[in-house]
Order: structure tokens, then C-alpha cells, then sequence
């Protein structure tokens, strides 16, 4: 378990914000397609990711300059998986994954997009879908007001001290649209607020039964 000292902040074992030398040197974008590597993640087999400046395409980025697009951006790409290994967890801790959002459509191709988290072989730790909006401006950017970043925050305790970690994005349609990643975070759980929490759990209980009686 956490000692004292950690428990009060959250102990962070993993980050990528897909900062990349290579893109940067890019007047826009990288394809990236199976069997390579992006920031600490591996492209799955037969996929596409595009990692794309968007500080040089007049985009805005969450965290510095790069953004992950999960599909071979204006190539017609289907779905797109990227995986990575945790390493380093403590049995029994309660860890919460933070991942930010957003999505990039062209004209034409609005509509919806899935995200799928698989913790573990076939683990299913999220999934939820999102809709990428016709807002008359033919291409819809990320990363802006009218199509802001989302956080996403999902807990799990590890059983095991290494997971293997899958995101996967799929498209409704075969160009789009496609959901664009940024700022994935991994932190320990602080015990102080799991404390609380059972406390106020508990404490609420207590108040209903002297309701009743």
C-alpha cells in the first residue's frame, strides 16, 4: 500500500502526451502504420494512427504541440488500435486512467465514433461513443469551441503488477470521423480519498437507518 507520505497526492505511473521530435520537424503530420511505435505506444496490426502538429495546422493541442488521431487521417483508414504495457502496479491498488478527447471530421462524413479501453487480453475497461457534429463549416476540428476536449476518468485495481493497455477508436464511417487523443494519465489512487469516501458511505447509511426508525 501507499505510505502516508504518498497517499496524500496521487502517485503517477503512467503519462503520454505524444510529443514527437520527428512530427515536429513536419510541416503537419505523420502516418504511423502497423508494427511501429508513437510516443509509449505500439501500432496493432493492420491499423493507422496520424500524429499531427496541430500547433502548425491552426489547431489547438491539450498538452504542447502533438495530437493522436486514431485513423490514417484523408486516406480513407477504418479503426484504429494503439496498445502499450503497464508495468510497476501494486496488487490490490486502485489506480484511475484520465484520457482527453475530441474528434476531426470531414465534410461529409459527420456522425459517430467509438472508443474502446481494454485493460488486459480482451478486458473490456471502457467503451462509450460520441456524435462529431455538422456545424456547416465543412471540416470540424478538435480542440476548439465548438468541438472542445472531453476529459475521461475510469478506476480499476490492478490484480496483477503489469496490464497490457488498448484504446481503439472505429469510425462510423470509412473516412471519418475519427477521435483524437491527448494527455493519457495513469495515477495511484491517494488512500486519504478512498478513506473518505467509505466514510461518507458509511455515514450516510448510518443516517438512513435512524431515518427509518
Amino acid at each position: 500500500m501507499l505510505t502516508t507520505s504518498e497517499s496524500l497526492k496521487a502517485a503517477s505511473v503512467f503519462s503520454e502526451s505524444f510529443e514527437s521530435p520527428v512530427v515536429s520537424n513536419s510541416p503537419f503530420f505523420q502516418i504511423f502504420g502497423e508494427g511501429t511505435s508513437v510516443g509509449a505506444f505500439d501500432v496493432d496490426n493492420e491499423f493507422s494512427v496520424t500524429l499531427e502538429n496541430s500547433f502548425l495546422r491552426g489547431r489547438q493541442a491539450l498538452d504542447g504541440n502533438q495530437v493522436l488521431i486514431l485513423g490514417r487521417v484523408g486516406d480513407g483508414g477504418y479503426e484504429s488500435r494503439i496498445t502499450t504495457t503497464l508495468v510497476g502496479l501494486e496488487i490490490g491498488q486502485e489506480y484511475e486512467l484520465d484520457f482527453h478527447y475530441s474528434s476531426i471530421a470531414f465534410a461529409g462524413h459527420y456522425g459517430t465514433v467509438t472508443l474502446k479501453v481494454e485493460l488486459g487480453l480482451g478486458n473490456l475497461l471502457d467503451q462509450f461513443s460520441f456524435t462529431v457534429p455538422d456545424l456547416g463549416q465543412g471540416l470540424v476540428l478538435y480542440g476548439t469551441p465548438q468541438n472542445p476536449w472531453s476529459r475521461r476518468s475510469v478506476r480499476f485495481i490492478a490484480g496483477e503488477e503489469a496490464y497490457s493497455l488498448a484504446i481503439e477508436g472505429r469510425p462510423v464511417g470509412r473516412i471519418g470521423p475519427y477521435a483524437a487523443l491527448d494527455l493519457i494519465e495513469i495515477n495511484a489512487v491517494p488512500e486519504c480519498t478512498r478513506a473518505y469516501l467509505l466514510a461518507g458511505g458509511l455515514f450516510l447509511l448510518t443516517a438512513r437507518k435512524r431515518k427509518k426508525r
